[in-house]
């Protein structure tokens, strides 16, 4: 795909998938929003398909540019249907866009729209506000900025950056979970219930809403020794071992955790090694509770302010 292409429609698409973030959280604060009854009749569920629309036509333009591209190089010319290994995927964009209901998948239309437009929420989004943070962290840390620098130096070398060797690195993992520990970028999760669930004091019924504070959880002094500082040792394969199960789920857990975990690692892993490569990074913010954050659906740095020197 050039670069040209995707990048006029970019500011369009960045708009309508901010317009579906803003849409989520006002329906999460104001519960009139969430009656099926009462939605139709507002201006949101005019906006919601608009952005719905334009967010598919996006998906299905990137899917057939990807297509062809593996087409051409397999074959050298471009094939008008994709191959069979993109031919579930491919009909189940053609029958969304065409707002035609599938017969034969299992997975419903909202189930596939939702997660093939978070592969698109985790560049415009997840990526950008990670990488952001991380740069500020290892600004406020300038020894664990020196310690990964010379993670990549022996790893990489100055050769290419690859996969391989992005998931090779065990220092930059840890610096990447401890960040993420500190600002989940999605601070709170939401699911529905399929059955009841008793607790203590009461029973969770059927079909009600549970809300997952992840922010408050990766926090929690009952969890993590010193939750407010900065210490990304705390994710060594030693000190992982004993930690208390869903106490650290940035990205979900189960069968609805995020499809693009590994995608999300491996472009802010790029990002933060060619940052690292060229330049130096400090701030005169100086601890965690200083770092100032906006949060609607996605959390994001506010007035995050560091400086930059070339090396």
């Amino acid at each position: 795909i050039q670069r040209s292409e995707h990048k006029r429609e970019d500011d369009e698409i960045v708009y309508w998938q901010e317009k579906l973030i803003k849409d989520a959280h006002n329906r999460t604060i104001k519960p009139w929003l969430q009656l099926e009854s009462i939605l139709p009749l507002t201006e949101s569920r005019k906006q919601l398909r608009i952005a719905r629309e334009n967010i598919l036509d996006f998906i299905y333009n990137i899917t057939r540019k990807a297509i062809s591209h593996t087409a051409l190089q397999d074959n050298n010319e471009i094939s008008e249907r994709p191959k069979p290994i993109f031919t579930n995927y491919w009909n189940r964009v053609e029958e969304l866009r065409n707002n035609v209901r599938s017969k034969s998948c299992e997975v419903s239309d909202e189930n596939f729209f939702d997660d093939a437009r978070s592969f698109f929420a985790a560049i415009q989004s997840v990526i950008t506000e990670l990488t952001t943070f991380i740069i500020l962290m290892l600004a406020m840390h300038t020894e664990v900025q020196e310690k990964l620098r010379e993670e990549i130096s022996v790893t990489f070398n100055n050769n290419k950056i690859d996969a391989q060797h992005l998931l090779s690195m065990r220092y930059f993992h840890m610096v990447y979970q401890e960040t993420f520990r500190l600002f989940p970028i999605v601070p709170i999760i939401s699911r529905q219930l399929t059955g009841d669930i008793k607790l203590e004091s009461c029973t969770l019924p059927d079909g009600c809403y549970v809300m997952i504070p992840v922010f408050a959880i990766h926090r929690n002094p009952a969890y993590w020794y010193k939750p407010l500082e900065f210490i990304p040792e705390r994710f060594s394969p030693e000190n992982s071992s004993s930690r208390v199960r869903y106490t650290y789920i940035p990205f979900g857990t189960g069968l609805r955790d995020c499809l693009g975990q590994r995608y999300t690692y491996l472009s802010a892993a790029t990002i933060i090694v060619n940052l690292l490569r060229r330049f130096r990074f400090t701030t005169t913010v100086s601890n965690v509770n200083d770092v100032e954050i906006t949060n609607d659906l996605i959390l994001r740095a506010r007035n995050a302010r560091f400086s930059i020197s070339r090396i």
